[in-house]
Formats: structure tokens, C-alpha cells, sequence
């Protein structure tokens, strides 16, 4: 079992590393346009021991979908937890290994950092994440042929209400989201903050009540 899933690992990694190197013209999305009233729910950093399944919690209560950007360290330290975000039909994205800023690193760095990080997932969750963030939203214009080639997409945010700023709490979290909140937007919350906790059911409820939806980013896309 494990040298059929080395073999298939090594499978992905030489075909992906086929691919042309000329960058998809909208490799990197920040929100979609469209007049549909349709947003997406992404959350960063996790899987967190502490928030996380409260995090999942709420999801599963109000009938939502979201997307996780996973880091691959963390995918290892709680592998149940990650795929109990899957099971439950969450989107998983790629957040790095280690969370080291990517404007940084050299190339081969980036590179193993990739390589090492989809293996983990694979491993532990039975695919290869076709979204990426980079940690701190950060890259350099040398990532991009890298991670072109082994992701779909480049995913940012069009909303951003730090939740994780010590300072902020949960009006500060509502007031700056439903300023901003438009169709096709993409909201980055963080699973591992309790005033994000907090923020997250009336973010839901409002928006809902002003006639959105929410759908994964790979439903969102499409």
C-alpha cells in the first residue's frame, strides 16, 4: 500500500513538473466577479486542537461550506482532525509546510516546501489540495512558476477583518466584513482566535439575510 501511494505521489509530481512554466494569466484570485450573490468562507492556519471542531460546529449547524487552508505541520500533529474537515464536505487547501513567508525563501525552497507539503496531505487525506495560499499573503515573483505548476489557483482575499489583531473583536469583525461584503467575495477568518469564534455565526446569519450564499471556492469558481 505504501509504495502504491509513493508511486502515485511520484506520478503527480513529474507530470505536474510538465507543465508549462508561462504563468495562468489568473493564477491569483482575490474575489470572483459576478452578479450572483455568492461569497466563500475561508479559514486559515488550522487544524487547530483548541478551535477547530467549534469552528466545524457552527458550519454544520447553519448548512455551510468553507474552505480551509491547512497547514501541512499542523495536518500532521492533528491528521483526525483534518479529516474530519473533509468528511464533513469542507474544501482543503494548501497553507504551506511550516508557515515560512514565501517572499523569503529562495526557489528550491519554495519548491521542497511544496513537494513536501502536498506529500503530507496526500498522505494523510487521500488527495493533493488544487488551492494555495501563501502565509502572509506573501510571494515573490519567483513563486510563481512553482506553484503554477502545481496548483489550480492562487487564492487571496477581497475581505480581511484580522481577526487575529489582539485589538479587534467581534463588532470590529461584522462592521469591516459587511462593509466590503459584495458577490464573489472571499473572506479570510482564521480557526484558531475566539473572536473569530464569536464573529462567525452572525456573519453568517446577516449575510444569508441579505440574500448570499456560500459555496467553496471551487464552487465559487465555477
Amino acid at each position: 500500500m505504501k509504495t502504491k501511494a509513493l508511486f502515485l505521489i511520484l506520478t503527480y509530481l513529474f507530470f505536474s513538473s510538465m507543465l508549462s512554466a508561462q504563468m495562468k494569466p489568473d493564477l491569483i484570485v482575490k474575489r470572483i466577479h459576478t452578479l450572483e450573490k455568492v461569497v466563500a468562507l475561508t479559514f486559515d492556519d488550522g487544524p487547530n486542537k483548541e478551535y477547530t471542531e467549534s469552528v466545524l460546529k457552527i458550519l454544520r449547524k447553519n448548512k455551510v461550506k468553507a474552505t480551509f487552508f491547512l497547514v501541512a505541520k499542523n495536518v500532521l500533529k492533528y491528521p483526525a482532525l483534518a479529516q474530519k474537515i473533509k468528511a464533513e464536505g469542507h474544501e482543503i487547501g494548501n497553507h504551506s509546510l511550516n508557515y515560512f513567508d514565501y517572499s523569503l525563501l529562495t526557489e528550491d525552497a519554495v519548491l521542497e516546501d511544496v513537494l513536501i507539503s502536498q506529500t503530507i496531505f496526500y498522505q494523510k487525506l487521500g488527495n493533493f489540495p488544487l488551492f494555495f495560499r501563501p502565509p502572509y499573503g506573501n510571494l515573490d515573483i519567483t513563486n510563481y512558476a512553482v506553484l503554477d505548476r502545481y496548483f489550480e489557483k492562487i487564492v487571496k482575499w477581497s475581505i480581511d477583518p484580522k481577526d487575529w489583531d489582539p485589538t479587534t473583536n467581534r463588532n470590529k469583525i461584522l462592521n469591516i466584513v459587511f462593509k466590503h461584503l459584495k458577490p464573489g467575495s472571499i473572506i479570510i477568518l482564521h480557526d484558531n482566535n475566539k473572536t473569530s469564534l464569536k464573529a462567525l455565526p452572525k456573519i453568517i446569519k446577516k449575510a444569508k439575510k441579505l440574500g448570499y450564499r456560500f459555496e467553496t471556492l471551487e464552487g465559487l469558481l465555477n
